[in-house]
């Protein structure tokens, strides 16, 4: 199929197609959390060369695995390798492009893509996540309604209703997705080198940018109409300046100084405002970051911790950030794998009701474990090495989205949770070698 073809085909099919519930409850789902891989994961005390090897091989299982074919035929990279999750999320994306672009094909990651741009809404809003009939979906949770007219949806688009597609966890669509976005056209381009394609979208990504809400230079989810800001936290409502959300908005405007060097000084400003400004989210007592200043005023571990991986702010607190985590380590780590907040919290509020100690309500996830273990190098080595060991040793078990100590998880063959310590696989290999 041509390519104008293809991009025409794909906007009919945005305009005609099948909201999520109804086409993907027709999906086999398969029971992830009562299943067991470990005939495929068998724990055995691998040497450093081995464990390298066997990683890799995982990382191209996952990258093969998470595929599935668009209703074009075209490829879409969905957040895991066993079926639970059977659309293409944004930010899920983003990491697997950020973290393993040596695991893919150019013109697959470059057309799935365009794919979500082609969702991009009027008012600068990016698809939460696209599903297999290339259907954008703006809301994290279940979709209203189980059809989509193709005239109900073009109404929505005109109009620009915040309840088009709709679901239940937020006033507007997630907030995240911009700045994932600039992250994966970013990272794209870091791998591929392609000028031309990153031109074409400087227009999408500034006015989806502008769509994030913002007071002083951060990032702002109104407490009374709260939305989700970050989908590994879509469940909790959060309220006032949002912590994970702005240090995203200050990479991504990071990011663009080098997409868009024409105005890389007014990039900077932005970022060095947003920077400046954190302090609104410091705890002088605990000497930590707080999730959000209003709403769910409690010690993000996940974002602390990509604080000091990713370098943002002042030194003197990364600093601080990182004794915090090392002085309360046994509060938030359970075999390599981080719990959102210190036990024994659970979130203040969220969007709908969690069971304790599951999912985003004090699972353990390895999708920040390379985070912390980044920030505990600069204060605690030893600590750091043997959080990376225990967490490697432990994915020959499974490579779960999340785990419990009472033995529920989530979904095997999951993208971020491999992917995002991929990078500090290669790092300890060339090191050892």
């Amino acid at each position: 199929m041509k390519k104008n073809t293809r991009r025409s085909f794909i906007i009919n099919s945005i305009m005609a197609g099948v909201g999520a519930t109804g086409f993907l409850s027709t999906l086999p789902i398969k029971d992830a959390v009562s299943e067991d891989h470990n005939s495929s994961h068998k724990y055995t005390k691998k040497g450093k060369t081995d464990d390298y090897a066997w990683i890799r091989m995982e990382c191209e299982k996952v990258v093969q695995t998470c595929k599935i074919k668009a209703i074009d035929g075209s490829i879409l990279f969905t957040p895991d390798g066993v079926g639970h999750y059977g659309a293409m999320w944004t930010r899920d994306f983003a990491y697997l492009v950020e973290h393993g672009c040596e695991f893919l094909d150019q013109k697959q990651v470059k057309f799935a893509i365009e794919i979500l741009l082609y969702g991009q809404r009027k008012d600068g809003a990016i698809p939460d996540r696209v599903n297999e009939r290339l259907v954008p979906i703006y809301y994290p949770g279940a979709v209203k309604g189980s059809i989509i007219t193709r005239e109900k949806l073009q109404m929505f688009q005109e109009k620009n209703l915040l309840g088009a597609l709709r679901g239940p966890m937020g006033e507007v669509p997630a907030l995240d997705n911009p700045m994932f976005m600039v992250s994966l056209i970013y990272h794209y381009h870091q791998h591929f080198k392609d000028k031309k394609f990153v031109a074409s979208t400087l227009s999408a990504l500034h006015q989806a940018l502008d769509f994030v809400p913002m007071n002083r230079g951060l990032v702002y989810n109104d407490p009374q109409r709260p939305s989700c800001t970050y989908g590994f936290q879509d469940n909790v409502a959060k309220g006032g300046h949002d912590l994970f959300a702005s240090l995203l908005y200050i990479i991504a405007c990071h990011q663009m100084k080098e997409l868009d060097p024409t105005n890389d000084e007014y990039w900077h400003k932005r970022a060095t405002v947003a920077e400046n400004n954190l302090w609104l989210l410091f705890d002088e007592k605990r000497g930590i970051y707080l999730a959000a200043n209003e709403i769910c005023r409690q010690v993000d571990i996940w974002g602390n911790a990509f604080l000091v991986a990713y370098n943002i702010g002042d030194s003197y607190l990364q600093k601080k950030v990182a004794q915090y985590l090392a002085k309360n380590y046994k509060s938030y780590m359970y075999a390599g794998q981080v719990r959102h907040l210190p036990t024994p919290e659970y979130w203040e509020r969220m969007f709908k009701p969690l069971s304790k100690d599951t999912y985003q309500n004090g699972g353990y996830w390895g999708t920040a474990s390379g985070w912390v273990i980044k920030a505990l190098q600069t204060v605690d080595p030893k600590l750091a090495d043997s959080t990376f060991n225990e967490l490697i040793n432990n994915y020959h078990r499974g490579i779960f989205e999340w785990i419990s100590p009472s033995g529920s998880k989530g979904p095997d063959l999951y993208v971020a949770t491999i992917l995002n310590v991929w990078s500090l696989v290669k790092d300890k290999h060339n090191n050892f070698r």
